[in-house]
């Protein structure tokens, strides 16, 4: 330790100081009386110090969960009509909003087919007037008796067949606007674009996976939670999200959670939602979910002012009689002032909370609370 390495260094300097300044086996004696002197002066220091005697402090009943961070909507839009490519304004990482354009089709086809199916319906409505008109004229000479039954039927049916064209051509027609219409290819949310599946001039076909926004202004994360955890914890309950490659706290509430046990992992499956505006959660991250149960539970534990950490190692001073004694520790929950002991002391222990720094086992102490 450095307080060692110091007191040997005095200790040294001290015997050369009294070695050149005196002469002959007298001045050597006295040299090494002085030495030992100090050294054994500075060797049975008390240090002042302050402690704690360990004792049962409540904590929270705490659960630690891994889930993964999903987004609350997710779309894949597909292509409704076929067509060559011609402008696709977004890529991958792009925001849109709800009724942007993401994709325009080559048109032209679609245009002739519309207005084709545009000129049929026209023709199909005029046959259908005609013969509307015929069966109705018809219709008085039959009454009359200037007509027979067969040739009113076959005007009927004349009628009809006319009716039916016109219902033929005005699908066709629905049908051609509506292909024309999905030339073009809009957003139906608001999100972020996480896939683009075509170049520009490829020729795509209905039902193409054309995009896919998703929506993470809000996060779902997705944990499963053993049976021995899953009481007391119930929707609406708060949970607290970190990551390994973060500072950052999340905050979420739990908004469903499965009746049901998945039988692969026997794990209830309960999804939080989380805010995400600032965008800081990306969908796929890992995330530890802390969710903390109403229950307080009363635990061992020791003064956080006491631990000492060295490497990845922790420690604490006790009060050993008098004497400083190092142990090594494994700490559990925290609460604001308390770490949990999970080993290293028992019931009674004294951990030194102030004036450690200096300390090494052996030394001797003194209690000043």
């Amino acid at each position: 330790m450095l307080k060692k390495q110091h007191l040997l260094l005095f200790s040294s300097i001290i015997s050369i100081s009294l070695l050149f300044s005196g002469c002959g086996s007298k001045a050597t004696e006295e040299s090494t009386e002085a030495d030992a002197t100090i050294t054994q002066e500075l060797s049975e220091e008390t240090y002042y110090v302050k402690s704690e005697v360990v004792s049962l402090q409540p904590f929270n009943n705490e659960f630690i969960f891994p889930g993964k961070a999903e987004p609350v909507q997710t779309v894949v839009i597909t292509a409704k009509t076929s067509g060559d490519v011609k402008s696709a304004p977004f890529d991958i990482g792009d925001a849109v909003k709800a009724g942007d354009i993401l994709m325009t089709l080559d048109d032209e086809n679609h245009r002739l087919a519309a207005s084709t199916a545009k000129l049929s319906l026209e023709q199909a409505s005029i046959q259908l007037n005609t013969a509307k008109d015929d069966a109705e004229r018809s219709r008085v000479l039959y009454e009359n008796g200037a007509l027979s039954k067969t040739t009113m039927d076959n005007i009927d049916n004349a009628y009809k067949q006319a009716n039916i064209g016109y219902k033929t051509a005005k699908n066709a027609y629905d049908t051609a606007t509506i292909n024309l219409n999905n030339t073009t290819v809009e957003s139906p949310i608001d999100g972020i674009v996480s896939e683009k599946n075509f170049d520009i001039g490829e020729n795509i076909s209905p039902g193409t996976e054309v995009y896919t926004v998703v929506n993470t202004q809000q996060i779902n994360v997705i944990v499963g939670v053993p049976e021995q955890s899953i009481q007391g914890i119930t929707t609406g309950q708060e949970a607290v999200l970190t990551s390994q490659y973060s500072d950052k706290r999340w905050s979420g509430t739990i908004i469903n959670i499965s009746p049901v046990m998945d039988p692969q992992s026997y794990t209830y499956t309960a999804k939080i939602l989380v805010d995400n505006t600032d965008g800081s959660l990306k969908s796929g991250m890992s995330l530890d979910v802390i969710i903390t149960t109403g229950v307080s539970l009363e635990k061992l534990a020791f003064n956080k002012l006491g631990l000492i950490l060295e490497s990845e190692d922790t420690y604490v001073y006790l009060n050993d009689n008098g004497k400083a004694k190092m142990v090594p520790v494994t700490v559990g929950r925290a609460n604001d002032d308390y770490y949990e002991i999970i080993d290293g002391l028992a019931p009674g222990d004294e951990v030194i909370t102030e004036g450690s720094a200096m300390l090494e086992t052996g030394d001797s102490i003194q209690v000043n609370n």
